[in-house]
């Protein structure tokens, strides 16, 4: 079997629940009714960072209200039998309307999202900077997970956070 950081991999959003999505539904341990399809849309009041779902999230909330809602965007890439999961936030409008805020760097614009109630970010710290706890990619290549469930720390690497107020400057 490859090494699946050696193949060029070009991973799209799944138009449609196939066989890959369930197995990954089911390493996740999450329902297939929880899969909704989201468009992307520009906040107005700032610009988000791709890559920084949890912070966009929080900062949309000060200016909006609403809520953070996690779960997973799915990608696949068929050709090589490869699909995964990146733990994601989304925005909850006031009126309960999902509304995924986060460009993505591949520039797609619609994406399949499965919510997780189970799952949380926490807030951290990294030697006195903010970060958050979060998950792992989960990576299921030719029906072998490669890269299951575990918990990881996200330092940010921008002046977004303070930026917004989401932190002080020391």
């Amino acid at each position: 079997m490859p090494d699946v950081n050696s193949l060029k991999l070009k991973s799209q959003s799944p138009k449609k629940v196939n066989s890959a999505v369930r197995r990954l539904l089911s390493e996740l341990q999450l329902p297939e009714k929880n899969i909704q399809f989201l468009k992307y849309k520009k906040p107005d009041h700032f610009r988000p960072e791709s890559d920084n779902c949890h912070f966009n999230v929080l900062v949309m909330c000060n200016y909006h209200g609403g809520g953070v809602i996690h779960g997973w965007i799915i990608s696949q890439d068929t050709k090589n039998d490869f699909i995964e999961a990146q733990f994601h936030a989304v925005w909850s409008h006031p009126d309960g309307t999902l509304v995924d805020i986060t460009p993505r760097k591949d520039g797609e614009k619609r994406l399949m999202f499965v919510l997780d109630e189970l799952r949380q970010i926490e807030l951290s710290d990294h030697e006195g900077t903010p970060a958050i706890i979060s998950y792992d990619n989960v990576r299921i290549h030719r029906g072998i997970t490669i890269s299951g469930l575990q918990r990881i720390k996200i330092v940010p690497q921008s002046s977004f956070i303070y930026d917004h107020g989401l932190a002080i400057a020391k």
